[in-house]
């Protein structure tokens, strides 16, 4: 009887093919792994800027609306209808207080206050941004020919 021969791979070549293996492996965890972290930090900056926007849209009606603005250092009281509703600064962020209920927010503010810039007399809101501040600034229309181009451009008279 003949001996038998298996055709086979060598030690060596297995090993080789294990190496590249893990190598082509690793790299591909690797790749999916930057790329979750990604997803994640964009995740994280969308849901900051969700975050911003609706206190800003929510901040910039109730001021488009309200019969009137009262400044003070650092707290904002805006009347809308005969009910005050103030946003100030407690502990660094922005805090908005309506009746009882009381909304803090996760803004970082640096100040609230009423200052001219140009003509006009605006309510400036000092945010702090990423370490740096940005100034949200609303023109109060308290001067008289504010009134009276509003008056013509609404119609009023009919």
């Amino acid at each position: 009887m003949a001996p038998y021969r298996l055709s086979a791979f060598s030690i060596l070549e297995v090993t080789v093919v294990i190496a590249l293996m893990a190598l082509l492996s690793g790299l591909f965890f690797a790749a999916l792994n930057r790329f979750n972290e990604q997803i994640r930090n964009e995740t994280n900056i969308k849901n900051e800027l969700n975050e911003w926007f609706a206190v800003r849209s929510n901040l910039w009606r109730e001021l488009d609306e309200a019969d009137s603005i009262h400044v003070e250092k650092d707290k904002a009281t805006i009347y809308l209808a005969g009910k005050p509703t103030e946003y100030s600064i407690s502990n660094d962020k922005l805090v908005r207080k309506s009746g009882e209920t009381v909304t803090p927010f996760p803004i970082e503010m640096a100040a609230i206050r009423k200052e001219k810039h140009g003509k006009s007399e605006c309510v400036d809101f000092r945010v702090l941004w990423k370490n740096e501040e940005m100034i949200l600034s609303y023109p109060l229309k308290t001067d008289l020919a504010d009134r009276m181009n509003a008056y013509f451009l609404k119609k009023q008279w009919q």
